[in-house]
């Protein structure tokens, strides 16, 4: 157990055969303790080459003892013993690890997404580009045909079905926002132009949302922890969410049109689709939303009638919903437009509304 520089020992010579007798005793560490297992009576030769043999009935050599040997291997390596080279497999899983061996290689090929569909032979590419259009009035007439196009809605919950269809409606719809964006206002000047984009969004965004069931507790269990629903035709999504916020946005649209197109019932659809459980939708539609009270002063009184009936559904009605958080910012920014002495429909909101939402049991959402 201890190293050979601790050992003490008593040493006597034979006269008659000049042999020195090793007395070993215990050592530093452990003198109270009976003698370790190395304490054995070992006996040196006095001369190079007169080979002796000690109590035990070993050889001793002529060049030392086998005690000196015994000690001098301990801190040698016995050829092919001790720890194995590893340095090999370490590498192979090291380079594993990070991406650089062949599992690397094949798990980077599992994660690399898939190449988009060929959209050629389907209906999107019936039509030629927009940039590729020099006739202003062509290009308009094209702009319309596009949109239309795009009224078609694809099944998404279907991921492996119309993939081609899919791919170069999302491509049509890149080609719009982009056009939209480079024309200057030019298709917010006329109520067809505003109207057809409005047709597309509707047709696109109004649907029946998904609804998962749960129940307050559930909610409040996993607030933080539970993945959010995403809605799988996004892509297609958020691409005309953006057609919306170019028209709610566009300092060049009359006003007059903007009232004639959007209208109470249009914005009635537009703000039940605050309970979708995909926050990137919630948090598109706040921003339109705020476009639209700060934009058409006539539905100003409507929204905030809406928001109140959206909130109150929560608390009479008891359901768990989705957008109350987003209401009650867009809320937030209208009451701090208002004026005060405060009117009496103001302050009804404050208790009819603001108050309850305190004292259901899911408050911690928003």
């Amino acid at each position: 157990r201890h190293r050979p520089a601790f050992w003490r020992a008593r040493f006597s010579v034979d006269r008659g055969t000049g042999v020195a007798a090793v007395s070993p005793r215990t050592c530093h560490g452990c003198r109270d303790l009976p003698p370790c297992s190395m304490s054995e009576r070992k006996v040196f030769g006095p001369k190079s080459g007169s080979g002796v043999t000690n109590t035990s009935g070993r050889s001793v050599s002529d060049n030392g003892s086998s005690s000196a040997r015994s000690l001098s291997s301990v801190g040698e390596k016995k050829p092919g013993g001790g720890k194995k080279p590893t340095d090999g497999k370490k590498d192979k899983q090291r380079s594993d690890i990070d991406g650089t061996g062949p599992k690397g290689d094949i798990a980077k090929a599992k994660q690399a997404p898939p190449p988009p569909p060929n959209i050629e032979g389907t209906v999107y590419r019936s039509l030629p580009k927009l940039k590729d259009t020099a006739d202003v009035e062509a290009q308009q007439d094209l702009f319309l045909q596009k949109l239309q196009q795009c009224q078609t809605i694809y099944d998404f919950r279907a991921a492996e079905q119309d993939l081609a269809e899919k791919e170069g409606k999302r491509q049509t719809l890149v080609e719009l926002v982009e056009h939209l964006n480079a024309s200057k206002g030019r298709y917010f000047a006329k109520e067809e132009h505003v109207r057809e984009i409005l047709l597309t969004v509707s047709a696109n965004i109004f649907r029946t949302l998904p609804k998962r069931e749960r129940t307050p507790i559930d909610m409040l269990d996993g607030a933080d922890e539970e993945e959010p629903a995403l809605d799988p035709a996004w892509p297609h999504l958020e691409l005309v969410y953006e057609l919306l916020i170019r028209i709610l946005s566009s300092k060049d649209i009359d006003v007059a049109i903007a009232q004639k197109c959007i209208d109470k019932r249009f914005m009635r659809r537009v703000m039940d689709l605050f309970d979708s459980d995909d926050p990137r939708e919630r948090e598109l539609l706040k921003g339109a939303l705020n476009r639209v009270y700060a934009k058409i002063s006539s539905l100003r009184s409507f929204i905030r009638r809406e928001i109140q009936s959206f909130c109150l559904r929560s608390i009479v009605e008891g359901e768990v919903q989705n957008g109350i958080a987003e209401m009650l910012e867009v809320l937030l920014r209208v009451i701090s437009g208002f004026s005060t002495p405060l009117k009496s429909e103001n302050r009804e909101m404050f208790h009819r509304l603001l108050i309850p939402l305190h004292k259901v049991d899911w408050v911690c959402m928003y």
